[in-house]
C-alpha cells in the first residue's frame, strides 16, 4: 500500500479578536467580541444581531471583574499654564456728591453710573447763617471722604447726622 498525502482542510483553529460587539456586523465561528466588560466567542457557524449573552450562540471567555479597592493617592501633577488674560471691563464712572440743607431738612445727593440716589433727613434744626455754615475747604473734604469711600466699592453712604445707611 502506497502511502498517498491528502490535505485536509481544517478551516479556522484560532480565535480572531473583532473588539466590541456591534449587533449589525456578521460575525462568524470562532470570533471574539467584548461586551460589557466580558469577553465571547461565538461557537456557531455564523450570527449576527445575537447578543453575545445568548449561549445557544456565543460561550463566555472571559468574564467581567468586579470593582477594586481604591488606590492611593497619586502626586500632584505639575503647575498648569497660565490662562489667558480676561476681557476688558467697560470704564465706570466716578461718583458725584452734594449736600445740601434746606429749612430742617439735609439732603445728600450721590450720583454714580447707576445714577442719582437721594437722601433726606428732617434734623429738626435750621441752621442761623453766618454761624452754622461749613467752610468751603469742609464741604470739600466730606466730598472728598464720600466719594472715596463710594470709590473703593463700599456700595453704601452712611449719614453722619442720623447713623443711617442710605
Amino acid at each position: 500500500m502506497a502511502n498517498e498525502s491528502e490535505d485536509i482542510i481544517l478551516g479556522r483553529i484560532g480565535i480572531v479578536l473583532k473588539g466590541e460587539y456591534n449587533p449589525s456586523t456578521t460575525y462568524t465561528k470562532l470570533n471574539q467580541v467584548t461586551y460589557q466588560g466580558s469577553s465571547y466567542t461565538l461557537k456557531v457557524d455564523q450570527a449576527t444581531g445575537i447578543v453575545p449573552t445568548n449561549t445557544s450562540y456565543w460561550i463566555q471567555s472571559c468574564q467581567k471583574g468586579d470593582k477594586g479597592d481604591k488606590g492611593d493617592k497619586g502626586d500632584t501633577g505639575a503647575k498648569g499654564d497660565t490662562g489667558a488674560p480676561g476681557q476688558d471691563g467697560t470704564d465706570g464712572v466716578s461718583p458725584t456728591v452734594s449736600i445740601s440743607k434746606t429749612g430742617t431738612v439735609t439732603t445728600l445727593i450721590v450720583t454714580d453710573g447707576t445714577g442719582q440716589h437721594t437722601s433726606e433727613i428732617d434734623d429738626g434744626y435750621t441752621p442761623v447763617k453766618g454761624t452754622d455754615y461749613f467752610t468751603t475747604t469742609e464741604i470739600n473734604e466730606f466730598t472728598d471722604t464720600i466719594t472715596t469711600n463710594v470709590n473703593n466699592n463700599l456700595g453704601i453712604v452712611i449719614d453722619g447726622i442720623n447713623g443711617e445707611v442710605i
